[in-house]
């Protein structure tokens, strides 16, 4: 039985917490059961206990938001997960460049398969699955690039070189020294360089793989928060030693896994920075129409504008050292959308297409880059039906 919508705070109690407190608001929009609504506000308790200091006060479309605000549903999407989609977990706002807290999350979004949920429910993985996910509505692999604390992106030795990190690292090494903490470098969409390398770290909490229940959060995983910016309580991580490689491959667990719980993919999230001026783009050609207040206004519905969204995706594929031309993909890109909106006959908002633009330039060029097979478009059908569920309850909520 589901509930109605309602809003779940978790604040922190810290004994480091100092009036006001860090807050996790979690506003339940529907399709999750009584029990897995109590998942999501363990999981915001648990985090709240490691964030002590309360964030400034955003504006997110003529709504002030204290600290953070995530919306958390359920939605039929691909059924049970394993060769599917599982969902959608990340920031979807970002505080200003120019606040204290800089470009740190104002509202997230976490969005479900409702069949998978209830088999990590049945599974005993689900409350440790949502306090992963949340990890990353909060900036952990989120955020990790946007506050330039990897290196090595591209090879196969990505880390993470955030100073408190790298010191409970160091620790956990035995040598005291502050060591440049391993990123997992493989995996599918939403896997790579957002996570700690589950090779190394195995059972962590924000490893690349949750297999079972009690993953703990260590003090690395807590520190790594203080590197993006939260003012964070070391003491209120979970005990935690690096595992013995030798006892792990005995055991035949070290192979290699393509999604971060075992269960599908979830989707990455592409957050806007709030009170920035958006870059329009010129006119893609064939649209008639004219730009007022930063955004492209067309009468009907007409090709969608995507060739700001193609020149973000190419610049995020040069930051991960993966070179590819705005002309090599465009065409591709254009073929992808446009064979999306013959068949599913879906029209969003012009910036909804153009965020879609730049997620599928990151998967079309990554296959260039990689010399792989062209993007199979039931793939990007599934990115797009994803990302529209959330988009349409975004826009229109119940």
């Amino acid at each position: 039985m589901t509930t109605p919508i309602r809003t779940y705070r978790a604040v922190s109690t810290s004994r480091l917490a100092e009036s006001p407190t860090f807050s996790i608001a979690v506003t339940f929009l529907g399709g999750l059961t009584e029990s897995q609504q109590s998942a999501f506000e363990h999981a915001a308790y648990r985090w709240t206990r490691v964030i002590v200091g309360a964030l400034p006060a955003a504006d997110v479309d003529g709504q002030s938001i204290d600290n953070i605000v995530i919306l958390a549903q359920g939605v039929p999407i691909h059924g049970h997960g394993l060769e599917g989609i599982m969902g959608q977990a990340g920031p979807t706002h970002l505080r200003a460049e120019s606040s204290s807290a800089a470009l740190l999350p104002a509202k997230g979004v976490m969005t479900f398969d409702a069949a998978d949920l209830a088999m990590m429910e049945e599974g005993g993985t689900l409350f440790d699955v949502i306090t992963h996910e949340m990890g990353h509505v909060l900036g952990i692999g989120t955020l990790w690039a946007d506050k330039g604390l990897l290196r090595d992106l591209g090879t196969s030795n990505p880390t993470f070189v955030g100073a408190g990190a790298m010191q409970e690292y160091g620790k956990l090494l035995g040598t005291g020294q502050p060591t440049p903490v391993p990123v997992e470098s493989t995996g599918g969409t939403g896997t790579a360089y957002r996570h700690w390398r589950r090779t190394v770290f195995h059972y962590e909490l924000m490893s690349s793989s949750i297999a079972g229940p009690g993953h703990p959060l260590s003090r690395m995983t807590v520190a790594s928060l203080g590197d993006l910016g939260y003012q964070v309580d070391l003491d209120a991580a979970d005990a935690y030693e690096l595992p013995d490689p030798l006892t792990l491959a005995q055991a035949g667990v070290l192979v290699p896994h393509t999604a971060p719980i075992d269960a599908g993919a979830m989707l990455p999230v592409l957050p806007v920075v709030l009170r920035q001026p958006t870059y329009v783009e010129p006119q893609v050609p064939g649209i008639e129409g004219t730009t007022e207040e930063g955004r492209m206004v067309i009468s009907g519905f007409q090709p969608p504008p995507i060739t700001g969204g193609i020149k973000r995706g190419v610049k995020r594929l040069e930051d991960a050292q993966l070179h590819v031309t705005h002309e090599s993909v465009r065409p591709e890109v254009v073929r992808l959308i446009n064979s999306y909106i013959e068949t599913r006959e879906r029209r969003h908002t012009d910036h909804f297409w153009d965020v879609m633009a730049e997620i599928i330039t990151i998967a079309v060029g990554a296959r260039i880059a990689d010399k792989e097979p062209p993007l199979n478009k039931e793939e990007v059908w599934d990115y797009i039906d994803v990302t529209a569920v959330f988009w349409n309850t975004w826009n229109h909520p119940r």
